[in-house]
């Protein structure tokens, strides 16, 4: 009895996946609703950009499969589910046009706007009364009952609803405006974890600091009775500081065969006096016995790097402009080696250009 209650629940449990493609015309067609319909029992699913579309846990059986779409002809098919069950795919075709148009009517039509009222004609005076002056309407009266299109009286600043023109840096009428930034990135080695160690030590942390910062300022070039309408100028700065240290390991010699006993040799060498000299710019071991190596250190390098530029720009007419541009990069960088020699490298490079368009 066991036995026959664990077969009809897995029977029962047993669901596999239902996926296929919905397409027009061979083309994927995303958006179409595909429904499977089993008892009283609904799935539905929408195809994706590619038009494809999945049920992931779909119980095996008969299922009723149906797709359908906006002007499209809906699709129905009986399927069985299987474990083994191939892919569909699912071809859709428009509806006739007859129907096309039936669909149509039936969409709503938009909200008509409120009719315009009509202008109130004036009384014509009284023999016995003055003749009354129309009052002119207020500016907020007028850009409340006006209508507000492109180029009439009530759009800009004419209505009391609308932004202020002097908003931000664009102002009517005002000078010329410098505009300029400053930024700084900023890396630290303060909160990073202690490394793997090759040798099986406690490796120190390596530590390193970068701060890159960027300076700019732009505006034109406004000098009274000299240059009052000059180029337009930008001018950059960027220079960037880096410091880094890194854990070197290396083999160097030991104590023993500083005096000349090499492992594997009954008989110790002699010891050349140049070697000896040679000797003292090696570091001693600081590592145990046992791992590859018998050495290491954590060494400092440190990069600098200055980029200045300039450009400049000016319109001499209608058909005529002049522009060129200046920059300047320094590059210096000193790197420290094993044995605790600094290697100094840098560079120096110039670009300037000046065109003239017509």
């Amino acid at each position: 009895m066991l036995a026959l209650a664990l077969l009809t629940f897995s029977t029962f449990a047993m669901a596999s996946t239902y996926r296929g493609v919905v397409t027009f015309g061979g083309l994927p067609l995303p958006g179409a609703t595909v429904t499977a319909t089993q008892g009283g029992k609904t799935f539905t699913a929408v195809a994706d950009p590619n038009g494809a579309f999945s049920f992931d846990d779909l119980p095996d059986g008969k299922w009723t499969i149906t797709v359908q779409m906006q002007c499209f002809e809906p699709l129905h098919a009986d399927i069985t589910v299987t474990p083994k069950l191939p892919a569909a795919a699912w071809e859709m075709k428009l509806l006739p046009m007859n129907q096309l148009q039936a669909s149509a009517q039936k969409v709503k039509p938009m909200m008509a706007l409120p009719p315009v009222p009509a202008l109130v004609q004036e009384k014509k005076p009284d023999a016995a009364g003055p003749t009354e002056i129309p009052k002119a309407p207020e500016e907020n009266e007028q850009s409340a009952d006006g209508l507000v299109v492109q180029g009439s009286v009530n759009n800009a600043a004419t209505s009391v609803y609308s932004t202020n023109p002097a908003f931000g840096n664009r102002r009517p009428g005002g000078r010329a405006l410098y505009t300029g930034g400053i930024a700084a990135f900023v890396e630290n080695s303060a909160l990073d974890a202690r490394p793997y160690s090759l040798s099986g030590s406690e490796a120190s942390k390596p530590a390193y600091s970068d701060f890159t910062g960027v300076a700019t300022l732009q505006g034109p070039i406004d000098i009274p009775r000299l240059m009052p309408r000059g180029p337009n100028l930008f001018a950059s700065y960027q220079w960037t500081r880096n410091s880094s240290s890194q854990i070197l390991t290396g083999i160097v010699p030991t104590v023993d065969e500083r005096n000349g006993i090499v492992p594997g040799f009954s008989n110790p060498f002699t010891v050349s006096p140049q070697a000896a000299a040679l000797l003292q710019y090696y570091p001693l071991p600081n590592l145990a016995n046992g791992s590859p190596y018998n050495y290491q250190a954590p060494m400092l390098s440190s990069s600098h790097q200055d980029a200045p530029q300039v450009r400049l720009d000016k319109t001499l007419s209608r058909k005529d402009e002049v522009y060129g541009r200046f920059s300047l990069q320094s590059t210096r960088a000193d790197s420290v080696n094993l044995f605790g020699f600094v290697d100094h490298t840098g560079t120096l490079g110039i670009n300037s250009n000046i065109h003239w368009a017509h």
